[in-house]
Order: C-alpha cells, then sequence, then structure tokens
C-alpha cells in the first residue's frame, strides 16, 4: 500500500477501500418547499421563412396583434443563417 492511500485511510475511517459508492439516498428535508415544476408541451411551432429581417419582423407583429397568449420570436435559418424564420407558441 502506498504513502498516500494509508495516509488517505487513516485520515477517513469511513472512507469504502474497494471505491465502490454507496447506496444511501439522500434524506429530503420536509421543511423545504419542491421545487416550481416548469409547464411541459411549449414546443416551438414554425411560422414561416423570409428572405430578409423586416420581412419577418412585420409578420411578427401581425401575429402578435391577432393573438395576445401566442410567444412569437425571429431566429436564423438556411445557409449561413442568410433567411429568417418565425417560430411560436402557446403562452
Amino acid at each position: 500500500m502506498s504513502k498516500k492511500t494509508k495516509l488517505k485511510n487513516q485520515s477517513n475511517p469511513t472512507s469504502n477501500p474497494t471505491n465502490e459508492q454507496p447506496n444511501e439516498q439522500p434524506s429530503e428535508q420536509p421543511n423545504q418547499p419542491a421545487a416550481p415544476q416548469k409547464p411541459k408541451n411549449r414546443v416551438w411551432k414554425k411560422g414561416g421563412k423570409f428572405a430578409s429581417f423586416e420581412e419577418a419582423s412585420k409578420s411578427k407583429a401581425e401575429l402578435l396583434d391577432e393573438s395576445e397568449n401566442l410567444d412569437v420570436k425571429i431566429c436564423r435559418c438556411g445557409i449561413d443563417g442568410s433567411q429568417y424564420q418565425i417560430k411560436t407558441r402557446n403562452q
């Protein structure tokens, strides 16, 4: 046994020499509330492709005027980001 291993075992008497992890689950504390869950199934849907950002921006404004419960974003797409795509999802 090397000196490092001996020192490690002496300094930590509860260490496991076979390097196995104990199967203990951390206990949950009852005083801490559970973390809030994020809503699922909020998938971005493709809305359309445009050659310029101005065209995509106009379309985005129209979609936002039609529905207030809609998230809309403009993303680059195409070869080297040469086109713009609108993506939407419900709030």
